[in-house]
C-alpha cells in the first residue's frame, strides 16, 4: 500500500511538472519567466498570484515592492499626547 501511494506522488508530480502548451499563454509565459516552459503548477501559481496580489494591494496600499510614506511624522508623541519620560 506504500509503494502505491509513493507511485500516486509521483505520478502526481510528473503531471504537475509536464511542459502544457496553450496558445498565447505558453508564450507570453516564456518571455515574462526567462524562457521556462509553463507547466500545470506555474500555471496554478500564476493564477493565485493575481487576486493574492491585489488583495496585498488594497489591504497594505502598495505592492510588496514599493516604500509607502507615513502621512505625517509623530515624533515622540503617542495616541496624540506627548510620550512621558519616566522621573528618577
Amino acid at each position: 500500500m506504500l509503494q502505491c501511494t509513493a507511485d500516486a506522488m509521483n505520478g502526481f508530480s510528473s503531471a504537475l511538472q509536464t511542459p502544457t502548451d496553450i496558445p498565447f499563454l505558453s508564450w507570453l509565459f516564456g518571455k515574462v519567466s526567462g524562457g521556462e516552459p509553463l507547466t500545470l503548477l506555474n500555471l496554478i501559481t500564476l493564477i493565485a498570484a493575481v487576486p493574492v496580489t491585489i488583495i496585498y494591494k488594497i489591504v497594505e496600499g502598495s505592492a510588496s515592492g514599493e516604500r509607502v510614506r507615513p502621512l505625517r511624522s509623530h515624533g515622540p508623541r503617542c495616541h496624540g499626547k506627548r510620550a512621558r519620560t519616566p522621573v528618577g
